[in-house]
Parts: structure tokens; C-alpha cells; sequence
């Protein structure tokens, strides 16, 4: 088999084309992506429906908020300054609690399928180098209600660190409970308080 030679214009163009397939996405693009990929998820078990258990689903829903949003950062964010008195034990079983605790909320909420759409509606650049990816969920039977992400990119990747549906930021409310707590009653006892909150949800689930 002859060997192909390039001529430098072919050769050019060669090097431009991989160079540009192996770019990286902008930010934005990049900021999208993660809030499509954890709408993905969201939509999948909606879909499903009742097909798969209360189990199942927070599984499901779980591994995507573990890969989709900065877990570490948002303990920070919820304990502020309890979080630097944590130890990394402690820390790490916190975020556990918490990660169960935001799957089996996305899963008792997100359990149903009736033609919902996501959609995304534009990306604002905000202090610090992050970014809020606006985007909505509608449906026939639910009207419109307003998702915002909150991003930043502490390492190679962009991670949510707050989600806020229809103005109401989750976390500032989180961070008066949790903080409330600490205050009271110390890490235990939040970790207690976590750990009642998933079964009551687990419980209560149709």
C-alpha cells in the first residue's frame, strides 16, 4: 500500500480540523451541558414513572447530583462556618446525608410523566467567574416554573453549586435550618435531623 504524502496546504487544513474537534467547549456551552445532562436524568425517571421504585429512582438521581453539582462547596456553603470546624470525617458524612437527602426529594417530586419539556432560556455571567444557566420546566398540567443554576469551575469542570425554581434559592433556606441546628444541638444532631427527613420521604411516598 503507497504511503499518502500531504502536501503543507492539505496538511494544514488536517491540523486545524483536529485541533478544532478537540477543543473545548466554551464556558457557557460547557455550563450548559451539565444542566442538560442532569435535565437528562430528571426527564428519565419522570418517564418511567412508576416503572422503578422509590429505590430505584433515588439511585438514579443520586449518581447525577453527585457528578452534577460541588458537593464540598455547598457544605461550605450550608454550614459556613461550622463546616470548617468539621473534621473530614465528618464532612464526608454530612455530604452523604445530604446527597441522600436531595435524591429522595428529586425523587418524591419528579415522579411523573405528562409532556413536561425543559428548556434552556440563557446563560448571565455573575461575580467570581461563575455562571447562572436559566432555564424552565413546563408542562400542560403544571404551567411554567423557572430552574436556575448556579455554576462555577473550581478545577476542569463546571459544577452546580445552587439551584434556585421560581426565585426561592434551596440552599439560603438550608443554610438558616442547618445552621439553626448546629447552633442548638451540634453536627449530630444534623446528621439525625438529615436521616428523619429521607424517611419521611421514603415513607410518605405514593
Amino acid at each position: 500500500m503507497p504511503v499518502r504524502i500531504f502536501t503543507k496546504p492539505v496538511l494544514s487544513i488536517v491540523l486545524v480540523l483536529l485541533i478544532l474537534l478537540n477543543a473545548p467547549a466554551n464556558a457557557d456551552e460547557e455550563a450548559l451541558i451539565v444542566v442538560n445532562d442532569f435535565h437528562a436524568t430528571l426527564l428519565q425517571v419522570m418517564q418511567q414513572g412508576v416503572a422503578l421504585d422509590f429505590t430505584a429512582r433515588q439511585h438514579l438521581l443520586r449518581e447525577a447530583i453527585d457528578s452534577s453539582f460541588d458537593m464540598q462547596m455547598i457544605g461550605n456553603v450550608v454550614l459556613n462556618r461550622h463546616w470548617r470546624e468539621l473534621t473530614d470525617d465528618q464532612r464526608a458524612q454530612f455530604v452523604t446525608a445530604f446527597l441522600d437527602l436531595s435524591s429522595a426529594t428529586y425523587a418524591s417530586r419528579f415522579d411523573d410523566f405528562s409532556d413536561q419539556v425543559f428548556e434552556p432560556l440563557g446563560i448571565t455571567e455573575m461575580n467570581g467567574g461563575r455562571l447562572m444557566v436559566r432555564t424552565e420546566i413546563s408542562g400542560p398540567n403544571m404551567g411554567t416554573v423557572s430552574l436556575d443554576y448556579i455554576l462555577h469551575k473550581p478545577d476542569t469542570e463546571w459544577l452546580i453549586i445552587s439551584a434556585i425554581a421560581d426565585g426561592v434559592n434551596d440552599l439560603a433556606l438550608k443554610r438558616a435550618e442547618y445552621t439553626a441546628i448546629m447552633n442548638n444541638a451540634g453536627f449530630d444532631a444534623l446528621i439525625s435531623d438529615l436521616q428523619a427527613q429521607i424517611a419521611n420521604l421514603v415513607a410518605n411516598y405514593r
